[in-house]
């Protein structure tokens, strides 16, 4: 899904950018992290932090 077709069907939701990913952890019950248009994942702030994908998308690997 694009962030667009996501929006559609968020209703009390908001849309962030990198920037306030921390408050965001905070105060959220279910994050979804997207990269490059298209959902990496979705779940709890703690399960989403600390998964992989999402890592790899914004920390790079050691490889990089």
């Amino acid at each position: 899904k694009t962030a667009y077709e996501i929006s559609l069907g968020l209703v009390g939701s908001e849309m962030c950018i990198r920037d306030s990913i921390n408050a965001v952890m905070k105060i959220s019950k279910r994050v979804v992290v997207m990269a490059e248009g298209k959902i990496i994942s979705d779940g709890k702030p703690d399960s989403v932090r600390s998964d992989q994908k999402v890592i790899e998308a914004y920390l790079g690997t050691s490889d990089d």
